[in-house]
């Protein structure tokens, strides 16, 4: 339905073929990230001892960390190239597995692997420049976990 809509925006500079795998790989992040929001809104409430509803509200300085923490890996992401890019953010951003990655970006699960290994050995030069995790040591995040 989103082609349908929007083929009027189409406007020939890549294939049909390519314009349109765009949109699904766009849909498919746009549901990940959807679905990753709705899991976190919904762990972060937790039952307390007594069986009632306690929700978790992060402090100030947690919720600032993670933004900062966001805005570096954000920053180191947009440094490596588009193909490296996009193979690391799809396995260690929205979770998905390699044969998963390979449908869908059509390419070999080879070439998937190569792309993470080598996005990953130029983000961790870059990510070591981050002062601080989640634990509040002086430590890069390691990327593959």
């Amino acid at each position: 339905m989103r082609a349908w809509r929007s083929i009027r925006a189409f406007r020939g500079e890549t294939t049909f073929r390519g314009w349109l795998h765009r949109i699904a790989v766009n849909l498919i992040s746009s549901q990940r990230r959807r679905l990753s929001r709705e899991r976190r809104v919904f762990t972060a409430s937790q039952q307390d001892e007594d069986g009632s509803q306690a929700e978790r509200v992060p402090s100030r300085e947690n919720v600032e960390t993670n933004v900062m923490l966001r805005l570096a890996i954000d920053r180191a992401l947009a440094q490596i190239p588009i193909d490296l890019r996009t193979a690391v953010v799809l396995r260690d951003v929205q979770g998905f597995d390699y044969k998963e990655i390979a449908e869908t970006l059509s390419l070999p699960i080879g070439t998937v692997e190569s792309r993470i290994f080598r996005g990953r050995q130029r983000l961790r030069p870059l990510l070591k420049t981050l002062h601080v995790r989640r634990s509040g040591t002086r430590e890069a995040p390691r990327l593959g976990e």
